[in-house]
């Protein structure tokens, strides 16, 4: 309970380590302080904003969301956030030099670098041939080109890495820093390689082809094998019915929580081409 008499007694006898009776003093400040926004440039705020959109995968409307603003102006009400067209345009592209300078003082300052060209597809299903380097840290995407309907040849894709790393080393190359080249290990990649290994800024290079790709045609070899492959298909004919089947994946769930107290998810499954999996 609050006593002044005390409080006063406390004070005046000088048992507070703080208060002296004789001299200057100053209490200390038990308010909370306020979030304060004003010491950062609003470019800085907007690109942060912009990271937690684009790398958490979330849609781009979220910054015209009445919550999503409301508590920004419940923190600071005058602080502006952009709308969606200046965050998929101006913050999108400020956001991508920051990360690609970044991207690039790291590279630059690695002695060896590992390179790896895969061909893929990207979101819109066109095809691409993607350029990515490993250091001793991670891996690191750095540029993809996209070639539509063009059939490449071995030639063509040679030509390609070889113009990727010259605009990559820049104006004097130090092809010395190319460790090693990976790619799959279909029939056209391996001609690249000995298009590449008769250039003489590659003397010193490896080429190596990708073990993940070996193994899933490894893998691949093996189910086609006649003593393996009837199983694989029953199996797969279990997993494409339950997959195709929301009641009967229920019905299966709720037998695996009464017996085994939980959902079994031991047996990862590994697909390959479409429908086939392993269990």
């Amino acid at each position: 309970m609050y006593n002044p008499t005390r409080c006063r007694e406390h004070l005046e006898l000088g048992k507070c380590p703080v208060y002296k009776p004789d001299g200057p003093h100053e209490l200390p400040d038990k308010k909370q302080k306020r979030l304060d926004f004003g010491t950062q440039p609003k470019h800085l705020i907007w690109r942060e904003i912009g990271y937690a959109i684009f790398v958490s995968g979330r849609p781009f409307s979220l910054v015209e969301d009445k919550h999503f603003r409301k508590v920004f102006q419940m923190l600071r009400p005058d602080f502006q956030l952009p709308d969606r067209k200046t965050l998929c345009t101006t913050i999108l592209d400020d956001c991508y030099e920051h990360v690609n300078g970044q991207l690039r003082e790291k590279l630059d300052g690695t002695r060896y670098l590992n390179v790896t060209f895969d061909e893929s597809t990207n979101i819109n299903d066109d095809r691409i041939l993607t350029m990515s380097f490993s250091t001793r840290d991670a891996s690191y995407y750095y540029d993809s080109e996209l070639f539509g309907d063009r059939r490449l040849t071995a030639d063509e894709i040679s030509e390609i890495v070889v113009k990727k790393l010259t605009s990559f080393l820049g104006p004097s190359p130090d092809w010395s820093r190319i460790n090693s080249i990976t790619t799959d290990t279909c029939s056209t990649m391996k001609a690249v390689w000995r298009i590449l290994e008769q250039k003489p800024m590659f003397e010193h290079t490896f080429f190596v082809p990708c073990d993940s790709h070996g193994l899933q045609l490894v893998v691949k070899d093996l189910i086609n094998l006649q003593a393996i492959k009837p199983i694989f298909d029953a199996a797969a004919a279990v997993v494409r019915y339950f997959r195709s089947s929301p009641l009967q994946t229920a019905v299966l769930r709720a037998i695996q929580r009464r017996y085994y107290k939980s959902i079994a998810r031991s047996l990862e499954q590994v697909w390959f081409a479409g429908d086939l999996s392993i269990k």
